[in-house]
Parts: structure tokens; C-alpha cells; sequence
């Protein structure tokens, strides 16, 4: 072999004409191998656990009478209905009320317009000539029976939902997924009475593909009686495949959920970047409509865009007005 000068190195030409490997075609090897290592361990049974979650159907049966045992308070929004008289409530049942009725057990200049009420700093809601009623922490039924008492209408004329819950909340964290593309999965939704763990997640769109079905929990504050959190374990998993609901675990406000990352999504960021769509197909972790770990968020997208579009140069304009008074 030809002795190398002072400053001279060795080129990959000379690597190649040498028949030695170039440290970039290791690199690729060795990427190729780890990659597909991983895709044989990892693609004998893709998991479906969360297109099965989105096609349960059962949440109609298990949030029956969940809405009737929220709480309200401020600043929730009710819509309050009357209807005017029985033969009209018995043709209604439908829930389709009428909007606009009149009191007749009350002076007949006296209306109270069904619409909707927001809830006061103070926990009441103005009806006008019927006073301002304090509602909070009522739930529906109970707020009929105080309504029926304060405008002398009978119950069963007297129709109160909550149509916009802004008083308490539930945090996510972990593989939820987003509210959009642009948006963190780790959110405040709107809590809307004691669902179940399967059905928030229903209601919030699911998991993402690398959900970890055994890692799922949900945290309760216990300030109240001076004790630490309870931690609450969800066999996910169990409930969506086998419908076991033993573990299936009804809200209350502020509870936090949690939910984990599979080994497989762990694994695909160690994998090249272009490899991690075939990965995700694979192991079952790509759907169509869902974004990959390797391609850039929209997010990102949108700022590459601001910037360029503010690196171009800006053209002089003239303000209308001036210009056509001058």
C-alpha cells in the first residue's frame, strides 16, 4: 500500500477502489438491520385496540341518565323549554318542545320565553319577572321541580339541559389523540357528567395508534378528606376486546387520565426516518388520516411558511384616501 504524505487522507474513492466499506454504507446497513429486526418482532399482531374503541357502540347504554346527574354551576348555559299545554307536551315527546309559551296560572302579561340562561357569578339565573332563582349544584331534574315552585308550572311542562358545560373539566395526557393535526394532545374537555373512561375517549377522538392498552389511569385529587391522590388502574384492553367493564371506571370533575405509549412507539424513534412509515404500516400504527412520527407537524409547516413569507421583500403601497384627495 502506497505510504501517505503529512496532510493527506484517505478519500471514500480510495475506500471504494481498496475494497474496504465506507463508514456511511455501515451506517446504512447496520439502520437497514436494526429496522428490520425490529419490524419481524414487532409485526406478528398489530394491535387494533383503538379502531376498536372508536367502533364501540355502546356508549348510548352506558351514559343513560349521565346528563341528568350533572351538577351545574357558573358559568354554565341551560336551555329552559315549556310547553304549552298537555296534548301539546304528549305530541312532543320527540324532544322537540315548543320555544315560546305562556304561564296560565300567572297574569297573562307575564312570559317567560324558553331559551337559554347563563349561570351567574353568584350561581343564579335571571328570569325576569320570576325573580333570579339560585341554581347551582342542581342537577336538570332538580332544577325542574325548582322552576315548577317559582313560576307555578306544572313538572312535566318543564324541560332543562345543559347545552354548554364551562364550569369543570377533565385533563388528558399521554397518547390521545389531538384536537387537530396543529393541537397537543394533552388537554382540559368539558366534563359532562359521570361517563365512563371509554366513553370520554370516544368523545375525544380516540387514542393514537401507539396507546399502550395496559397503561392507562386516572388520578383523583382527595383534598377534600386530607389524603393523598387516588390512582385508578384502566384495563383498556379488557374493556374494549372482551368487555369486561369491571375497571371501566365512571368521571368525576378534574380527574386527570393518563394514558401510555407502547413499546412499538417507543422502538419507531430510534428507526430513520424514512423508514418509520413502513414501520407504522407494519406493526399497525399508521392509519390512513393519521400523521407519522417522521414527517413534520403542521405546526411546523406553517411556521417554515411565516418565515418565508416574511423574508420577501415588501412592496411600497399607498394609503387610499391621501392619494385620491391629492
Amino acid at each position: 500500500m502506497k505510504d501517505m504524505k503529512f496532510g493527506e487522507g484517505w478519500s471514500l474513492g480510495r475506500l471504494r477502489r481498496a475494497g474496504v466499506a465506507s463508514p456511511l454504507s455501515l451506517l446504512k446497513r447496520l439502520s437497514m438491520g436494526l429496522a428490520l429486526s425490529l419490524l419481524v418482532g414487532c409485526a406478528a399482531g398489530p394491535s387494533r385496540l383503538d379502531q376498536a374503541l372508536m367502533a364501540d357502540r355502546g356508549a348510548v347504554g352506558r351514559n343513560q341518565g349521565v346528563e341528568q346527574a350533572y351538577h351545574v354551576f357558573c358559568p354554565d348555559v341551560l336551555q329552559i323549554t315549556i310547553d304549552s299545554n298537555k296534548q301539546q307536551t304528549a305530541a312532543n315527546r320527540g324532544n322537540r318542545a315548543i320555544q315560546l309559551v305562556s304561564v296560565p296560572s300567572v297574569s297573562s302579561c307575564s312570559l317567560l320565553p324558553s331559551g337559554k340562561y347563563a349561570i351567574d357569578a353568584d350561581g343564579r339565573i335571571d328570569l325576569g319577572p320570576f325573580g333570579k332563582p339560585r341554581v347551582e349544584g342542581r342537577s336538570p331534574p332538580q332544577l325542574v321541580n325548582l322552576l315548577s315552585d317559582e313560576i307555578g308550572v306544572p313538572a312535566e311542562r318543564i324541560h332543562v339541559k345543559v347545552v354548554e358545560y364551562n364550569s369543570q373539566q377533565i385533563y388528558l395526557y399521554g397518547q390521545v389523540m389531538p384536537d387537530g393535526l396543529a393541537k397537543s394532545s394533552q388537554r382540559a374537555v368539558p366534563y359532562r357528567g359521570p361517563e365512563t373512561v371509554l366513553n370520554l375517549l370516544q368523545r375525544v377522538g380516540g387514542i393514537t395508534p401507539g396507546a399502550a392498552s395496559n397503561d392507562v389511569n386516572v388520578v383523583r385529587s382527595n383534598l377534600a378528606n386530607n389524603q393523598p391522590p387516588l390512582v385508578f388502574h384502566i384495563d383498556l384492553g379488557a374493556i374494549v376486546m372482551n368487555q369486561d367493564q369491571s375497571t371501566n371506571l365512571r368521571l368525576q370533575p378534574f380527574d386527570r387520565v393518563f394514558v401510555g405509549e407502547a413499546k412499538k412507539s417507543s422502538l419507531e424513534k430510534c428507526i430513520p426516518p424514512c423508514l418509520r412509515p413502513v414501520y407504522e404500516k407494519i406493526t399497525g400504527m399508521r392509519r390512513p388520516g393519521s400523521f407519522s412520527y417522521g414527517e413534520p407537524l403542521p405546526a411546523v409547516q406553517n411556521l417554515k411558511a411565516n418565515l418565508a413569507a416574511r423574508s420577501m421583500p415588501i412592496r411600497p403601497t399607498t394609503a387610499r384616501g391621501t392619494a385620491d384627495e391629492d
